[in-house]
């Protein structure tokens, strides 16, 4: 049902005939016994709001069920679809505003969105400019900014644990008397950290909107608690290995002290089993904790059509297993690895699997439990 409040007078005889206070009373939606209608507004209609306004003696409630129920805002001027977007901006409402004509500039400025449809001049006044002809653009930049910004955060935590977990695994090594080689830091660093990293960002939005919105802040609880938890979860998975290395057979395993006694002193301190086995372990860490903060659902597609991650993953993880399981002797000396017993490099890659689990059940059952009980 469409509604013309009197809008087909002249401002001027409008405000003639309504001499006194506008109230809600008087408009004829009020008689109304039906809740579902709506309200076209012109812009003569605007111009007598506007004017009542300024006077003071437009009713709250009149503007409040004009914005409320209106669907239709038609004929207005510059200045007055600039004014309408205001008006919804004073109730805290996020306005998005498409136009493709010069006429639009104004309010394409004033909202907190602007689209232009063209690219004439009102590309120079909107921040974003659409190839699509239609206000549908609206749903594919909505999907365009939560995926970008849900990347964006996914690609904060991930350096943020990363970090994490290559200065506690040194801190660790530190107390053994042992340390990263450069080989070890190379590789960490440039092949496998830096390419996974950035190929995540290239998973496209999802084909649908979602109902519900991305974090907006860095410092909030499910960004700091997924990071802490995180971190708590790799360095005690870090010291549980090396107190289960140390619990291993003389006949193979030496202690770094034992092995190496000059310590961090000595160049050739990486060879050590206590280096060999934290590297090996790290590698499934920053593999795992990158798959775990890889989220898709709402905002984006699935990994797996990612076709250039989901390649140098699965190189990735076939490279570590081939460290870990069969390293060639040009590798192994490249990294000053140790050879360890396959008995033990299969229990390197149980923890490592065991890690990525429990990091993946903190991140989708702990942070889910967190986030409902901080609601409640």
């Amino acid at each position: 049902m469409c509604i013309r409040d009197r809008s087909t007078w002249a401002p001027d005889e409008l405000l003639a005939e309504m001499d006194g206070e506008i109230t809600v009373e008087e408009v004829p939606w009020e008689s109304l016994s039906r809740e579902d209608y709506v309200l076209c507004v012109t812009g003569r209609a605007m111009a007598v709001i506007q004017r009542r306004k300024e006077q003071g003696k437009l009713d709250n409630s009149y503007l409040t069920t004009l914005l409320d129920r209106g669907k239709v805002f038609s004929r207005m001027s510059p200045d007055q679809k600039a004014l309408l977007v205001n008006y919804f901006q004073e109730r805290k409402s996020i306005v998005a505003m498409c136009g493709d004509g010069a006429n639009d500039c104004t309010a394409l400025k004033a909202a907190d969105v602007g689209v232009s449809l063209s690219d004439a001049e009102a590309s120079v006044a909107a921040p974003f400019t659409s190839k699509i002809p239609d206000i549908s653009c609206v749903v594919a930049l909505l999907r365009e900014g939560r995926a970008s910004l849900a990347s964006s955060f996914q690609c904060f935590k991930y350096t943020a644990v990363y970090a994490q977990i290559q200065f506690f695994s040194l801190s660790v090594l530190y107390f053994t008397g042992s340390a990263f080689t450069s080989g070890e830091y190379l590789y960490t660093d440039l092949a496998l950290v830096f390419p996974l990293s950035v190929l995540m960002n290239f998973t496209l939005p999802a084909s649908r909107l979602a109902p519900v919105l991305p974090a907006s802040s860095l410092v909030s609880f499910g960004v700091l608690a997924s990071v802490i938890g995180q971190v708590i979860i790799a360095f005690s998975s870090q010291i549980g290995l090396i107190l289960w290395l140390n619990t291993q057979p003389r006949s193979w395993f030496t202690p770094c002290d034992v092995l190496d006694p000059g310590g961090l002193d000595n160049t050739a301190v990486g060879g050590c089993y206590e280096n060999t086995s934290m590297f090996l372990f790290t590698l499934f860490q920053y593999i795992g904790v990158l798959l775990v903060f890889n989220k898709s659902k709402p905002f984006r597609k699935p990994i797996y059509t990612n076709f250039w991650f989901s390649f140098t993953a699965i190189l990735a993880i076939t490279f570590s297993l081939h460290l870990l399981l069969r390293p060639i002797t040009i590798i192994q000396s490249l990294f000053q690895m140790l050879e360890i017993p396959l008995y033990w490099s299969l229990y390197i890659l149980v923890a490592g699997i065991v890690y990525v689990i429990v990091a993946f059940a903190y991140e989708a059952f702990v942070m889910s439990l967190l986030k409902c009980s901080r609601k409640t």
